[in-house]
């Protein structure tokens, strides 16, 4: 499996993350106990948001026929566009980064809404897949929506049967499908 390394190109020309007053959610004991820390996204995580958006894609661009340089770019500009989208549609969000001794491993983009929460995206680096980290985020997000009475949803790939078993496994329900992914529902029991 090849690594696909992001252009070191400026990536100051995406929007800003909102800024967010107080500390960001509390990071699940588990994973704080391991070295791994939640906190608002910054700016200044954009070049390693970026490179972990083509990590998340390396195995899928290793069959692309495209030079380096033109596998790189896609995904750079398919990086800008996902980013400028999230932060259109989910302005309200917790944009979060977990990282561990200073190195973003992996995003998690939460929006809390009054009746239902939406996980946005859970990415983590492919050396922090299967490890039990984003089934402690989720659990303690749906704890959370739990304590509120409140259930949670997200969209997963219908190309990523490994994520649909995770989130099968911690409770959601496909409620709707399209031909690219599956709407997962969660309530409290």
């Amino acid at each position: 499996r090849g690594s696909i390394r992001p252009s070191p190109e400026p990536v100051s020309s995406l929007p800003a993350f909102p800024i967010r007053p107080g500390p960001a959610p509390a990071t699940p004991e588990a994973m704080a106990a391991r070295g791994y820390a939640l906190r608002h996204a910054r700016d200044e995580d954009l070049p390693q948001l970026r490179r972990l958006y083509a990590d998340t894609r390396a195995e899928e661009m290793a069959g692309v026929p495209w030079p380096e340089v033109a596998k790189q770019g896609f995904l750079d500009q398919q990086f800008a566009l996902q980013h400028q989208h999230y932060l259109r549609e989910y302005a309200a969000a917790d944009f979060l980064v977990l990282e561990r001794a200073g190195v973003v491993q992996g995003r998690y983009y939460l929006l809390r809404a009054d009746d239902v929460h939406l996980v946005v995206d859970i990415s983590l680096m492919a050396g922090e897949r299967g490890q039990g980290i984003g089934r402690a985020l989720i659990q303690a997000s749906q704890r959370e929506a739990a304590a509120l009475g409140r259930g949670m949803y997200l969209h997963v790939s219908t190309a990523n049967p490994r994520a649909q078993r995770l989130y099968a496994a911690l409770g959601f329900v496909v409620s709707t499908s399209t031909a690219s992914h599956h709407r997962m529902d969660w309530r409290a029991s």
